[in-house]
């Protein structure tokens, strides 16, 4: 008896583990001309992208103005501080270390919502980003960063084909302000 109640818990206790597992983080192409001056000072947030989301949305979030980022640099660059201001929330700040030898990732002080930070760069423009957030608990997600708070479509579509092209789902993403 004990033994069927045994055999009957495996499948629960497996699916149980795969349904927690945390989900790896993604291993992007490094910019090949990473230049950390040109991504100091004050970035929009256009486009999110939750890639590690079961459930599929690709919904727009009308707002009138785009998520303000600004990172700054400490230590000649061997710190970074991001602090993300969002309409109607307090402003979220993040502590990063960039590694020479990575160029385009950016590494977490273990202090926080997420791991590290990749870096994207849309070929041809130095002007839109993205940046890849790994979680601590396992998630992945983007947001596409523009020095202007213009929205530009067609870049911002084409730096989400980037990261698509890389292996990540960009199906779940929304846009975090309009044109």
């Amino acid at each position: 008896m004990e033994t069927k109640i045994l055999l009957a818990l495996i499948p629960l206790l497996l699916a149980v583990k795969l349904s927690t597992a945390e989900t790896k983080c993604p291993s992007l192409q490094k910019p090949t001309d990473f230049d950390k001056n040109q991504f100091i000072g004050t970035w929009y947030a256009l486009r999110g992208i939750e890639h590690s989301e079961k459930a599929s949305s690709n919904t727009t979030k009308h707002s009138k103005k785009c998520s303000e980022i600004v990172i700054s640099s400490k230590n000649g660059g061997e710190s970074w501080k991001f602090n993300w201001n969002s309409k109607n929330k307090p402003t979220k700040q993040f502590s990063l270390k960039h590694n020479p030898k990575t160029p385009g990732l950016l590494e977490g002080n273990g202090k926080g919502s997420f791991n590290s930070l990749q870096l994207t760069k849309l070929a041809g423009d130095s002007t839109i980003w993205a940046a890849t957030f790994c979680r601590t608990n396992g998630g992945v997600s983007s947001v596409i960063l523009s020095k202007s708070p213009a929205y530009a479509k067609d870049k911002v579509d084409k730096i989400t084909e980037q990261l698509s092209a890389q292996g990540l789902d960009v199906s779940n993403h929304y846009d975090r302000c309009a044109a």
